[in-house]
């Protein structure tokens, strides 16, 4: 009967052991969010930002451009998303927050100048009152020339 008793026992232990093998260990923290980062890159005139955010584990992303307005946070899944910023140089706290199903959010801020860069172009002109004040040519040498696509005469 010991003997019994003995070799229940050992069966017993090795059915324990065998069930709490290394492959049936699960995470108690569950899935994680792990290398969050992004970049960011103006366009346009520099008021119009993209971001790309990247991380692994994570399959949503959302993407707080800093502003006060209502409009300014958007969620992606894809690659990319951007934002237009008001046409004027100033300092914005650009925060992207991943997400997972059963993970934790990972955040992440970053400080971006948006830099408006003004063409030459741009501003007031004025036009006198005068005929060929104005031409649009080719090039200078067409002027030179006498030649012109377009100028302004004071004909009514």
């Amino acid at each position: 009967m010991n003997l019994l008793k003995k070799m229940s026992f050992l069966l017993f232990a090795s059915l324990v052991m065998v069930s709490c093998g290394d492959d049936d260990t699960v995470d108690p923290a569950g899935p994680a969010i792990t290398g969050l980062d992004f970049t960011i890159t103006a366009t346009g005139s520099g008021n119009i930002v993209e971001v790309l955010p990247s991380a692994v584990g994570a399959t949503s992303y959302s993407v707080d451009f800093g502003t006060d307005a209502t409009d300014d946070v958007l969620t992606t899944v894809g690659p990319k998303v951007s934002y237009e910023y008001a046409a004027t140089s100033a300092s914005y706290d650009i925060t992207v927050t991943a997400s997972a199903t059963g993970a934790d959010n990972v955040i992440k801020m970053s400080t971006y100048a948006v830099v408006v860069e003004i063409s030459d172009v741009e501003g007031r002109w004025l036009l006198l009152h005068d005929k060929k004040a104005l031409i649009v040519a080719e090039s200078l040498d067409v002027i030179a020339d006498g030649g012109s696509w377009w100028s302004n005469d004071l004909s009514l």
